[in-house]
Parts: structure tokens; sequence; C-alpha cells
């Protein structure tokens, strides 16, 4: 595993445990911000087959989200403890 990749995981982890202001009606697949920062880390690190699996699961997500094929938005924010 990248050191890039813990680095990564480790932010994510924390920036989930450490902020309990989630809103349950918030979806962060509308975020802009959030989506070109992921689009700039694959682009920078296209070998980093960790980076592109985090990756193709949020585009996967918020796709099921979006088009309301097996899972909705309230539901989906379950997700955020169990990852």
């Amino acid at each position: 595993m990248s050191l890039f990749f813990r680095i990564v995981i480790i932010g994510f982890i924390f920036f989930i445990t450490a902020t309990p202001s989630f809103s349950e009606t918030e979806n962060y697949c509308h975020d802009r911000t959030a989506a070109g920062e992921w689009e700039a880390l694959v682009k920078k690190n296209p070998n980093d087959l960790e980076l592109q699996r985090l990756h193709a699961l949020r585009l996967g997500i918020c796709e099921k989200i979006e088009a309301s094929k097996s899972i909705k938005f309230q539901p989906s924010t379950a997700l955020k403890g169990k990852l």
C-alpha cells in the first residue's frame, strides 16, 4: 500500500470521525470542489490503484444516488460511519 494512499485513508477516517456535524440532508455528490480535488488526484496518480478504487467507489455511490437505482440519498448517509 502506497504512502499516499495511507495518508488519504487516515485523513478520510479522521475527517469522518472528527466531524460530528454532518448533515443527514447534505448531498456531497454535488460538491464541485471535492469532485475537482478527486479528479486532480487521480490524474496526478494514475498508477495508484488504491486511489483509483476509492475514486470509482465514490463515483459509483453518487451514480446510484442520482439515478435512484438501488440506493436512496437518506440511507446512503449511513455508509459514512461504516467506511
